[in-house]
């Protein structure tokens, strides 16, 4: 009787599953990130839909309500200004973010965005 091996093995299934791991740590730390993003780009159009006629500090101060309604943590909204353009305002904004990973380890994200 010859019989073929199907499978894998349980070293090999311990490798996959330590990868699996990982990515799924690594993503558990990127979720929340980019969550936050969103919630950055969605409080900054909310502002410019409601109109930047006023100054910079009004459009802090709505900034800021929607940060804190939505748990902005990351960004301050000073951090928020006035992009320059041809005939009407923008706001942009570009900051980083630095989560730790494993020990000595973490990851940078950088976020850059101008609204329309």
């Amino acid at each position: 009787m010859d019989k073929k091996q199907r499978g894998i093995t349980l070293m090999g299934f311990i490798m996959i599953l330590i990868l699996v791991m990982v990515f799924v740590g690594v993503g558990m730390q990127l979720v929340p990130v980019y969550s936050e993003y969103y919630s950055v780009k969605a409080a900054m159009d909310s502002v410019v839909k409601e109109g930047l006629d006023t100054d910079i500090t009004d459009v802090q101060r709505k900034i800021s309500k929607h940060f804190n309604t939505d748990y902005v943590n990351s960004v301050d909204q000073k951090q928020i200004v006035f992009a320059p353009a041809s005939g009407n305002k923008k706001l942009m904004v570009h900051y980083e973010v630095r989560k730790p990973l494993m020990g000595n380890v973490e990851f940078l994200v950088t976020f850059d965005y101008t609204t329309n």
